[in-house]
């Protein structure tokens, strides 16, 4: 069983904690992993500071990481990245969920389709 360390916040009284996974958290998670399988209530018994839906998505999280390793695909974007896409907006065009709206969002009534010759148009027999 791991300890919780002093500057961790509980959510379900001394047993669960948030936020990143400690090493010795995760080496017991991985040893949990490789004796029991897919048993999240044991492995969060074993672990003592995560809860079952924690040590859940920390396994989904972990096999999608094994997954991009061994598929040789990058890690998906960072949120550093992600900020210096949004810096790259110049201050005096509108935010980008603006600039969408603008674009994407175009009622029917404003889009002109185009005349069809007057030798096509239906007859009422043909109905």
């Amino acid at each position: 069983m791991v300890t919780p360390t002093p500057n961790s916040r509980n959510i379900c009284g001394d047993k669960a904690k948030v936020g990143r996974w400690t090493e010795p958290e995760h080496v017991v998670f991985l040893e949990g992993l490789q004796k029991y399988g897919k048993q999240w209530k044991t492995i969060a018994g074993m672990i003592g500071t995560r809860t079952v839906v924690q040590v859940r998505t920390h396994a989904q999280k972990y096999f999608q990481k094994m997954e991009r390793k061994a598929n040789g695909r990058p890690k998906a974007h960072s949120a550093a990245s992600r900020m210096s896409r949004r810096k790259s907006l110049p201050a005096s065009s509108p935010s980008r969920k603006k600039a969408r709206k603008a674009t994407t969002h175009r009622s029917v009534s404003m889009i002109s389709l185009p005349e069809p010759p007057h030798d096509v148009l239906p007859t009422t027999s043909s109905l």
